[in-house]
């Protein structure tokens, strides 16, 4: 079951189910404490015997820590206005980067880039293993939307060879 907040970590733990915690949908608040509902109140099911925690975070990854940042500059703009009660469409890079932002505005954006997975596979890598040894999760799954398909592809195809899923 994937969810948010703790009313899915307890459904879960309830009728015994896998449980994933949306990571990319509260940026992490409130994981750590589903997690917690989640383990305590496991009741074990027949074909779930044993919890089974899952987080699922976006992420980019890039050939170079720069272009991943560029590349964010989207999905920056995109969660600003998200914040707001705005959904616009995901805008290239160029123009979310040459939007005239306000003061309060670059300094809530340069949080997102502080918290977010960007940056080098091998830099996503050593965050989201971290990540997983501080919840104790048995799964990471990764989700990432770019204004570009290949972006998107490459980033996957990054992660993928940092994880050793590649042949």
């Amino acid at each position: 079951m994937l969810g948010s907040s703790d009313y899915g970590a307890r459904v879960a733990a309830y009728f015994g189910l896998p449980y994933c915690f949306a990571w990319f949908f509260t940026e992490g608040r409130g994981a750590r404490e589903a997690f917690q509902l989640y383990r305590d109140g496991y009741k074990p099911s027949e074909r779930h015997p044993k919890p089974h925690a899952a987080v699922c975070v976006w992420a980019l990854a890039a050939d170079t820590a720069e272009e991943a940042r560029r590349q964010f500059a989207s999905r920056a703009k995109w969660r600003l206005y998200r914040d707001r009660g705005e959904f616009l469409p995901l805008e290239t890079p160029e123009a979310a980067a040459a939007h005239p932002y306000t003061e309060s505005e670059k300094a809530r954006l340069e949080s997102y880039y502080d918290s977010a997975f960007i940056g080098t596979a091998a830099e996503i890598g050593d965050k989201l293993r971290a990540l997983t040894e501080t919840l104790g999760v048995d799964e990471i799954a990764v989700v990432t939307w770019a204004h570009d398909d290949k972006v998107q592809w490459r980033s996957f195809e990054l992660l993928a060879r940092e994880f050793g899923m590649t042949g």
